[in-house]
C-alpha cells in the first residue's frame, strides 16, 4: 500500500469501492468518480479576470489518478468581468468530506502547505487598465474554504465563498475643467508606523485565515504604497474616475492617512482621517484633483512673491534661502522645513490677504489667496521642534507675500548719468497703488534685512494697527540690540526674529549688524554690492524674482526737477520715453534707535529709498536717495538701522 503524504497532513486511508493496491488502484471510487463540479464567487465588488487561476490544496481529492491536490491550477470556465465563475472539472473527489482549500489569484511559489504558505502585498502597484477591479486583483489575496462529500454516481459539487485577506482603498477622483483628458501617473498613501505592505504567513487551514506580518524575521514591510497608473488608465474625465489600491489592514484610528497624487509635475496631497481598517472591505475615499498651484519658482527663487490673483492657489519651494545664489561673503545654506504659517497679514480680520498655508513633503508651501487682491503677509517655516517661545519651532526662513495688481508693464526705463539704463517699478515694495497717499508708500526695510516693517513702524507695545499677526511669532514689542549677540549671531537672529527691529546705536555706528564701530565690523555685502559696483542680487534681497534694490548709480542722474513743481508730497523724475516715476516725501523713515516713525520737522516730509551701496564718504552707513519738498539727495548717507522704501529696480540688463 503506498501512503501518501499532502503537505504535512497525512492521509491514513483512501476509501474505494474494491480493494486498494498498486495493481488496483485505478479501480478505487475517487479516481473513477465523475469530476467535481465548482463554483467560486468573489466579494461582491470585484470580478473574475478572463484568464483568472485559482489554487487549490485538497488531501483528499485524486489529480491526475494520484490522492491529494497540491497548489493545483485551476481555471475558470465562466464568469470573467462576474463576481461568480465556473471552473474546469479538474479533479476527482475522495469518498467522503472532502476539505477544500481555494486561493486567487494561483501562485506556483505558495507550496505544497495551506498552513503555511506566504503572501506580499507590493509596495509598487500597477494599474494598466481603466477598469480597477480587475486590473489590480493580482494585489489582493483571496480564500475559500468549503467541505463537500460525493454522492453516489452524481459529481460533487461546491460552491465556494472567498474572502479578501486584505482591505481595498478605491478612490474616486474628480477635477476642474484643467485636468480632464489628462492622465494621472502616480497615487501614494502612507501612515507612519503602519504596515501597509509587506510579506505575510497565511494558514488556509485555520478557522480564521489572518495575516500574520511578524511569523517570519526575513519578511519585509513598508508604510507607503504607489499605484503606477499606465496606458489609458488614469485618464481624468468629466466624471469622476476610479482606481484601487490594495492594503493591508491597519488599526489606523486616531492617526492619519496620507495621499499624494502626482499629475505631470504637479500634485495634490491629502490627509484622510484613519480608521480600523478591516479585511474583506473595499473602502471609498473622494479626491478632487483642483486647479494645480501656480509655481511662483518658475522664473526663480527670492524672498518676496508678488500674487495677482484672487481664490487662487500659489506654491513655492521653502528649502532655498532667498534666490539660493552665492555672491560675495554669503554662500546659502539647504533649509529643512518641518513646518510652515502665516505671521502676518496687513488686514484687520484672518485670511484677508492670503490663507490655507500648507507645507508639502517635498518641501513647498502652498497657500490660496483670499477674494480681494492688495495687501502683505509674511510667511515663515520652522525647524518643527517646539520650545516654550516657539511651540511652531523655530523660524528658520521667511517670505513676504505681495498681493497687487501691479501690472510689470508698466515699468519705466531710466538713463543714468554714465549712460547706463535702469528699469524700474512705478511703486515701492510693498505698496498697494500708485497713488499718492498711505496706499503707496509701501513697506520699509533696516538696509541689508530681507524682511519688511509696515511703513510706521513698530509702535509701542508692538500693536500694528489693521494687521493681524500670530500671537507668539508676530510683531515684537521691543527691539533687538546686537551688542548682546556678537555680529554673526545678529544675522542669523534677523532671520529667527523676522519681526524685531533690530535698532543702532551710537557704539554700533548706527548699524543693526555688529558689536562695535568702525567698518571692520560691518558687512558691506548683504545686498550683494561690495565696493560698491552694480554687484548681484543676494539672498537677503527682498525683492521679488527678476528685481532687486537698486545700486546707487541707478539714482545718479536723480535731481530736483525744473519742469514740474513739487505736489502730491513728492517730486515726479522724468524716464526715457517722457514717462513721469513718483517719489513721496510723506512715507518718511523709521529712526534707527527705537523702529517707529520719524517725528518732529521731518515728519511726512522727508523720504528716503535705499541702494544696494555704501557710502563711500562714511563707509559705515550705506546710500540711499533723499526726497524733500526744496531737496534732492541722488547719494544720501543713512544710518544702516534705520527703515527706509524700496524702489524695485530690474535686474541689470
Amino acid at each position: 500500500m503506498r501512503k501518501d503524504l499532502l503537505l504535512g497532513i497525512a492521509v491514513t486511508s483512501l476509501i474505494g469501492l474494491s480493494g486498494c493496491s498498486s495493481d488496483d488502484e485505478n479501480t478505487t471510487w475517487g479516481v473513477s468518480a465523475p469530476d467535481a463540479a465548482l463554483t467560486v464567487s468573489l466579494p461582491s465588488d470585484f470580478a473574475w479576470n478572463n484568464d483568472s487561476k485559482i489554487g487549490l490544496y485538497c488531501a483528499q481529492a485524486y489529480d491526475n489518478g494520484t490522492v491529494g491536490v497540491i497548489n493545483k491550477a485551476i481555471a475558470i470556465t465562466s464568469g470573467a468581468g462576474t463576481s461568480n465563475a465556473g471552473l474546469a472539472n479538474a479533479i476527482k473527489p475522495g469518498e467522503g468530506a472532502n476539505k477544500l482549500y481555494t486561493y486567487y489569484p494561483y501562485n506556483e511559489a505558495l507550496g505544497e502547505n495551506p498552513a503555511k504558505v506566504k503572501v506580499s502585498i507590493p509596495s509598487l502597484q500597477k494599474q494598466n487598465m481603466p477598469d480597477p477591479v480587475q486590473s489590480t486583483n493580482e494585489y489582493s489575496f483571496f480564500y475559500g474554504t468549503q467541505t463537500a462529500t460525493p454522492v453516489d454516481a452524481s459529481p460533487m459539487t461546491a460552491n465556494i465563498a472567498m474572502k479578501n485577506l486584505f482591505c481595498v482603498l478605491e478612490f474616486n477622483i474628480g477635477t476642474t475643467a484643467f485636468g480632464i483628458g489628462k492622465q494621472i501617473s502616480e497615487i501614494t498613501v502612507s501612515a507612519e508606523n503602519a504596515k501597509l505592505a509587506g510579506d505575510f504567513g497565511v494558514n488556509l487551514t485555520a478557522d480564521k485565515v489572518v495575516a500574520d506580518g511578524t511569523a517570519d524575521a526575513s519578511y519585509i514591510s513598508a508604510n507607503s504604497i504607489t499605484l503606477q497608473m499606465e496606458g489609458i488608465a488614469g485618464t481624468l474625465a468629466t466624471t469622476p474616475i476610479k482606481t484601487r489600491i490594495t492594503m493591508n489592514p491597519a488599526q489606523l484610528e486616531g492617526k492619519q492617512l496620507k495621499i499624494k497624487v502626482k499629475l505631470g509635475n504637479d500634485s495634490w496631497e491629502f490627509t484622510e482621517d484613519g480608521r480600523n481598517y478591516l479585511a474583506n472591505k473595499v473602502y471609498s475615499v473622494d479626491l478632487n484633483l483642483t486647479d494645480p498651484p501656480l509655481n511662483l519658482n518658475e522664473k526663480g527663487y527670492s524672498n518676496s512673491y508678488m500674487v495677482n490673483q484672487p481664490n487662487t492657489t500659489y506654491k513655492f519651494d521653502a528649502k532655498v534661502q532667498g534666490n539660493g545664489k552665492v555672491t560675495t561673503g554669503i554662500t546659502p545654506q539647504s533649509i529643512d522645513p518641518k513646518d510652515a504659517f502665516i505671521v502676518w497679514e496687513s488686514t484687520s480680520a484672518q485670511n484677508g490677504v492670503i490663507k490655507n498655508v500648507k507645507l508639502s513633503a517635498d518641501g513647498f508651501v502652498t497657500f490660496t489667496t483670499s477674494g480681494n487682491i492688495g495687501g502683505n503677509a509674511l510667511i515663515a517655516v520652522t525647524d518643527g521642534i517646539p520650545t516654550d517661545e516657539f511651540p511652531k519651532g523655530t523660524i528658520l526662513w521667511s517670505w513676504h507675500i505681495w498681493s497687487t495688481d501691479y501690472d510689470i508693464s508698466q515699468d519705466v526705463a531710466i538713463t543714468n548719468a554714465d549712460g547706463v539704463k535702469f528699469h524700474f517699478m512705478k511703486i515701492n515694495l510693498g505698496a498697494l497703488s500708485v497713488a499718492p497717499d498711505e496706499n503707496g508708500y509701501g513697506l520699509k526695510y533696516q538696509w541689508g534685512r530681507k524682511d519688511p516693517f509696515f511703513y510706521d513702524g513698530i509702535p509701542s507695545g508692538g500693536v500694528v494697527t489693521g494687521v493681524v499677526s500670530d500671537t507668539m511669532y508676530g510683531w515684537q514689542s521691543d527691539t533687538y540690540s546686537p551688542e548682546t549677540g556678537g555680529e554673526d549671531l545678529s544675522l542669523y537672529y534677523s532671520g529667527v526674529f523676522p519681526t524685531a527691529f533690530f535698532k543702532g546705536g551710537y557704539g554700533t555706528d548706527n548699524d543693526w549688524y555688529g558689536t562695535g564701530t568702525g567698518i571692520e565690523n560691518r558687512n558691506n555685502n548683504l545686498w550683494g554690492n561690495p565696493e560698491n559696483e552694480l554687484g548681484n542680487k543676494s539672498i537677503y534681497d527682498p525683492c521679488p524674482v527678476g528685481y532687486r534694490v537698486p545700486p546707487q548709480a541707478a539714482y545718479n542722474n536723480f535731481s530736483k526737477p525744473t519742469e514740474w513743481k513739487f505736489e502730491n508730497n513728492g517730486w515726479n523724475f522724468p524716464t526715457d520715453n517722457g514717462e513721469k516715476i513718483f517719489f513721496t516725501t510723506a512715507s518718511s523713515y523709521l529712526v534707527f534707535s527705537t523702529g517707529i516713525l520719524s517725528t518732529g520737522s521731518w515728519s511726512g516730509k522727508t523720504g528716503y529709498y535705499w541702494s544696494t551701496s555704501t557710502n563711500s564718504n562714511t563707509a559705515t552707513n550705506a546710500s540711499g536717495l533723499r526726497v524733500e519738498s526744496n531737496f534732492v539727495n541722488n547719494n544720501q548717507t543713512i544710518q544702516r538701522a534705520s527703515g527706509a522704501a524700496v524702489r524695485l529696480s530690474l535686474i541689470h540688463i
